[in-house]
C-alpha cells in the first residue's frame, strides 16, 4: 500500500481544512503520516524529512495560494529529490501534479 505525507503550514494545523484534507487523503489512500499528529513537535527538521523519505507521495497543501512555509518548503524539496510523486492543492481543491517549488523568502 502506498504512504502519503501531508506537507502543510502550522497556521491549518487543527483546522476544519487539515481535518478535510485528511479524511480526503485516507479515503483515495489510506495511510497517511500526518506531521501534526504523527510527528508532534520536533527539534529541527531532520524527523519530518526521514518521514517524507518513508513515504511515496507527499501531498503539498499551501497556507496561503500559492505560498508555503519555509517547513513545507524544505519537505517538498527533499520530496523531489528523492524521486517521490508530489501533489499540491490546486485553488479549486482539486489535486494536481507538483513539479517544484520557488524559493521567495529564505527567512519563511
Amino acid at each position: 500500500m502506498s504512504s502519503v505525507y501531508y506537507a502543510h503550514s502550522k497556521l491549518t494545523y487543527n483546522t476544519k481544512l487539515e481535518a478535510d484534507d485528511l479524511a480526503l487523503l485516507r479515503s483515495i489512500c489510506g495511510k497517511v503520516i500526518d506531521p501534526n499528529k504523527d510527528l508532534g513537535e520536533q527539534k529541527g527538521i531532520q524527523p519530518y524529512l526521514d518521514a517524507v523519505k518513508s513515504c511515496n507521495t507527499l501531498v503539498l497543501r499551501c497556507y496561503q495560494f500559492p505560498f508555503i512555509g519555509k517547513g513545507a518548503f524544505c519537505e517538498v524539496c527533499w520530496a523531489l529529490a528523492y524521486g517521490k510523486l508530489c501533489k499540491t492543492f490546486n485553488e479549486s481543491g482539486q489535486l494536481v501534479s507538483l513539479f517544484g517549488v520557488v524559493l521567495n523568502d529564505g527567512k519563511d
